[in-house]
């Protein structure tokens, strides 16, 4: 299996702390193109014997869902949601779409599990009778992330002052180092 694509899921223009709202979106993107993967791997693994390259691939999606993600939701959870939620001018509905948005992140978690000892132990049989699975994440992670994109993300542009932004910015560095 060959994944020459997965080198490129860091764009070189990608946004950095000082736009956490752009490194956000960014970050909805490469979850998006990882959770791609994980369907293409399933799929491959259905009809191609295991190699080295799928492991490899095994080991990159764990590491990324295992940790990347986890800290994605960290960003939002801890950090986000509780900027919106103080902040002038909000909305009921926004403050509906954050309780959704919560949620689906229990949801996204547990459909997480079944693949996470799967892809951590590189059981390649195993992934091979995942892809329906996999599909069901990778569309769970693109409805959820339309709704962030569409309502959260711009309400945040809307409602956060710079200095908010600022240090929504520091803390999701801080977490990462």
């Amino acid at each position: 299996m060959h994944h020459s694509s997965l080198d490129q899921l860091i764009p070189e223009s990608a946004p950095d702390f000082g736009n956490p709202l752009g490194l956000l979106r960014a970050c909805h993107g490469k979850i998006l193109q990882h959770c791609q993967l994980l369907v293409d791997l399933c799929t491959y693994l259905e009809s191609h014997p295991p190699d080295e390259d799928a492991r490899i691939t095994c080991d990159k999606l764990y590491r990324y869902f295992s940790v990347s993600v986890i800290y994605h939701h960290q960003d939002e959870e801890q950090n986000l949601f509780p900027l919106l939620l103080s902040a002038p001018g909000l909305t009921q509905s926004i403050t509906a779409v954050i309780s959704k948005l919560k949620l689906e992140h229990y949801e996204l978690d547990r459909l997480w599990l079944k693949f996470s000892p799967v892809l951590k132990d590189a059981d390649l049989v195993t992934l091979a009778i995942l892809s329906d699975q996999a599909r069901m994440l990778q569309l769970s992670y693109e409805q959820h992330i339309e709704q962030e994109n569409a309502i959260l993300l711009p309400a945040a542009e809307k409602l956060l002052t710079s200095q908010q932004l600022q240090d929504l910015g520091q803390q999701m560095k801080t977490r990462r180092h």
